[in-house]
């Protein structure tokens, strides 16, 4: 009976513990994707706004295509500066004000470190949701066995609470009957004095 409560109780405790292990996960896994995501965000709008400088046309032009505009404005710039090896003043008079080639490959680069990133953390969240949905799948699969066992201990328990009663019922009717013996014996002992 001992056994089979301590075994009921571990299983309460893991089940539990399983809950709040989920829960506080996805609290983290909200936050961390919540920032992962505002990083996203703030990325891609200042890519936008280099891609809206180097072309003249609004952000949401820029914006449409995730990222490929600016991809091309990146390579067509490589080559304007670099490709065919002739002087282009116009573009070198226009970028004098704009931040370096480097600062934009550098943006460019952050941005998809943080999408790869999100990508990461999303496949990471999803394999631990998964592992904990599995816990909590055992332990729930467990629980009606426990319980079964639990509603046996509870019977075992009060068969033994009812047997301890009768067992003091008898023992207090033994002791009635060993008083009321004495006492009769001692009632011969003097009638056959007095006889």
């Amino acid at each position: 009976a001992a056994m089979l409560r301590m075994q009921l109780q571990e299983a309460q405790t893991t089940g539990n513990a399983a809950r709040e292990a989920l829960v506080e996960a996805e609290g983290r896994w909200r936050r961390e994707l919540g920032a992962a995501c505002n990083e996203r965000i703030r990325l891609r709008k200042e890519v936008a706004l280099l891609a809206q400088k180097l072309t003249g046309r609004p952000a949401s032009e820029s914006t449409n295509h995730d990222g490929g505009e600016s991809r091309a404005l990146v390579r067509k710039e490589l080559h304007a500066q670099h490709g065919d090896g002739e002087a282009r003043p116009t573009k070198r008079a226009k970028f004098d004000d704009e931040p370096s080639l480097l600062s934009r490959l550098e943006v460019y680069a952050r941005y998809h470190k943080a999408d790869e990133a999100l990508r990461a953390e999303q496949a990471a969240r999803m394999q631990a949701e998964a592992q904990l949905e599995q816990l909590v799948g055992r332990v729930q699969t467990a629980f009606p066995r426990y319980h079964e066992r639990s509603k046996r201990l509870e019977a075992v328990l009060e068969a033994n609470a009812s047997l301890s009663n009768r067992m003091a019922a008898a023992q207090q009717e033994v002791a009635a009957k060993e008083d009321e013996i004495l006492r009769l014996q001692v009632e011969a002992k003097v009638l056959r004095q007095l006889a």
